[in-house]
């Protein structure tokens, strides 16, 4: 139940690919309408929520019974499926995009794709895994499912324990590049791999889409007849889909429909207009959700703040942005740090990206973590120290050029050098800052000795941190 959409769902809510209902043959029909009828006597109010229908649910009474016909609103979805024992399978392993992207990631270093089957194993990678599942809900639809659901991680070791997963990684010189988490069902059928991750460093190489079609290959293997890549309009599934059949979604409302409501004819009339005008209906819809959901993020942010230390804090930075400068880091400096001083910066930490905490500045956790999302993926590396399970600083280091950077300042950089900008500091960890730069030049420099290191900044913070130096 959920008292904010004032809904009610099936079973298992998000966490279930399917909702139902068991019953017998002779009362398949006259169960599940009872039923409705005493959870809508129950909770006045509420909508009931069924997605998704498998195929075979007895829906015909949605079309007989007049008092369910403007209650229901029953929706078809296409079901993406592989058929793991097609006579074709073999040319999903041949597809020119898979074969280019494995072989380049194999140009890095040693490739395996492995069945995780014992609990030990599950239990030192899921960690990893959670991370990178978080990172890409986040940066994507501003959820964190592990870390707003505590138990959720339990769950699914409890599952695979009751052989009901099946959980395969990726790896490159045993880093996890990409993982899948799929559903165990019955007659040989592998469901829904809901939980998918990759490491956002390695994007170039399509390790998510790698690792399907591997996935995809293992089963077949293993002898298993389907694997059902659940409904949505995600090109992978497009691409891997050797047959499809349909299941419902199931909402039965609160009060009879609304006679407001657009008629299908005109709203099919609207798509064909956006159509022939190139527009993508589905992508336009996406992206005005998406929209949304950031003006409600914006605004709670705003609230949380306050409106005038909005303004104020908005001010400060456009000024600081508009002066931003590149300045030069004596690495000599840098390198005298105590090699235990900061022990815990860390590079490229998902786990330290996520601890992002909101109110210290007007980015949301949200914008923050779509740029951080981004910056990993066209190749730039993340120093990041936290405390306390909270992020403190963070600065990004790009080499020699602010190419594809959609987040670079807007000057000439260095045609050498690594480059420092995007700094990010929590506002009690700023007479620390310091230390922070020279901690992450330091690193820089044992790991690239000689090399020239900048730091893009406003002249305040480059006062504070690198003790006047002047500007290039």
């Amino acid at each position: 139940m959920s008292l904010k959409k004032l809904e009610i769902t099936g079973t298992g809510a998000s966490d279930a690919y399917y909702h139902t209902w068991l019953a017998e043959e002779y009362n398949k029909e006259s169960f599940i309408k009872l039923a409705l009828h005493k959870v809508r006597e129950h909770f006045p109010g509420y909508n009931i929520r069924l997605f998704q229908l498998p195929q075979h649910t007895p829906i015909k009474w949605l079309e007989t019974d007049k008092k369910w016909l403007n209650l229901a609103v029953l929706k078809t979805y296409d079901r993406p499926l592989v058929d793991l024992t097609h006579p074709e399978l073999s040319k999903l392993y041949t597809k020119k995009q898979f074969k280019e992207c494995r072989n380049r990631l194999k140009r890095l270093g040693e490739v395996t794709f492995e069945h995780i089957t014992c609990i030990d194993q599950l239990s030192d990678i899921f960690d990893e895994m959670m991370d990178q599942f978080d990172f890409r809900k986040g940066a994507t639809l501003n959820t964190l499912p592990f870390r707003s659901d505590p138990q959720k991680k339990e769950f699914l070791m409890e599952l695979f324990r009751l052989d009901m997963l099946h959980v395969a990684v990726l790896k490159m010189n045993g880093i996890i590049v990409a993982s899948l988490i799929a559903t165990i069902g019955k007659d040989k059928w592998v469901h829904g791999v809901g939980i998918n991750t990759h490491a956002p460093t390695y994007a170039a190489y399509s390790p998510g889409f790698i690792s399907f079609i591997m996935l995809a290959q293992q089963l077949a293997n293993k002898q298993y007849h389907m694997l059902d890549l659940s409904t949505g309009d995600q090109e992978y599934k497009k691409r891997m889909t050797n047959t499809q059949d349909q299941v419902y979604a199931l909402v039965i409302l609160s009060r009879n429909k609304s006679t407001f409501k657009i008629p299908n004819p005109l709203k099919e009339q609207v798509i064909g207009r956006l159509s022939e005008a190139g527009i993508d209906y589905i992508a336009f819809r996406a992206k005005l959700r998406a929209n949304n959901k950031m003006l409600k993020a914006k605004w709670h942010l705003l609230k949380q703040q306050g409106i005038t230390r909005c303004l104020v804090n908005s001010l400060k930075f456009t000024i600081s942005r508009e002066k931003e400068q590149i300045y030069k880091i004596n690495t000599k400096n840098s390198i005298t740090i105590l090699k235990n001083t900061y022990a815990c910066i860390s590079q490229n930490s998902l786990k330290d990206l996520l601890r992002f905490s909101e109110g210290q500045s007007l980015k949301t956790r949200w914008e923050f973590l779509i740029e951080a999302m981004y910056r990993l993926e066209i190749g730039e590396q993340a120093y990041t120290y936290s405390e306390d399970n909270v992020l403190k600083a963070c600065v990004w280091m790009s080499c020699y050029s602010k190419k594809q950077n959609i987040y670079a300042a807007k000057l000439d950089y260095p045609t050498e050098g690594a480059v420092l900008h995007g700094l990010y500091f929590h506002s009690d960890y700023n007479n620390k800052l310091p230390q922070f730069i020279e901690a992450v030049a330091a690193e820089i420099e044992k790991n690239q000795p000689g090399k020239q290191i900048y730091l893009i900044t406003g002249p305040s913070v480059a006062a504070f941190c690198l003790a006047r130096q002047s500007a290039c």
